[in-house]
């Protein structure tokens, strides 16, 4: 993994299509790899989310988040966190709920 933040900041298009997770009524508020935004750019201490023209709600819109060791913590459209697991190298991200399934970004810029 590269380092924390820094590695982070620019935007991301998330690569992979998540399908629904086993048990989707289960899994936790910002857990669920559908509502993953299409396109999210970090900066400084902030992101912004953008969903795909047919994608309903996403849980990350806009607000704030933390990288800790392979950690990513942002804050959600409910105002709560939520914690990932995270892998960056130059090109790829990839963050992993408690789904298990990882969802794949390349940098767009």
């Amino acid at each position: 993994m590269l380092g924390g933040m820094s590695a982070l900041e620019g935007r991301w298009r998330r690569v992979t299509d998540p399908d629904p997770p086993p048990g989707a009524e289960s899994v936790s508020f910002g857990h669920d790899p559908r509502m993953f935004p299409a396109e999210i750019e970090f900066s400084g201490h902030r992101y912004a989310a953008r969903k795909a023209p047919d994608q309903g709600f996403i849980v990350w819109d806009a607000g704030s988040y933390t990288v800790d060791g392979d950690r990513l913590t942002l804050s959600l459209a409910n105002d709560a966190l939520a914690s990932y697991s995270l892998e960056i190298a130059p090109d790829t991200l990839v963050i992993t709920g408690e789904t298990g399934r990882p969802i794949v970004y390349q940098r767009a810029d």
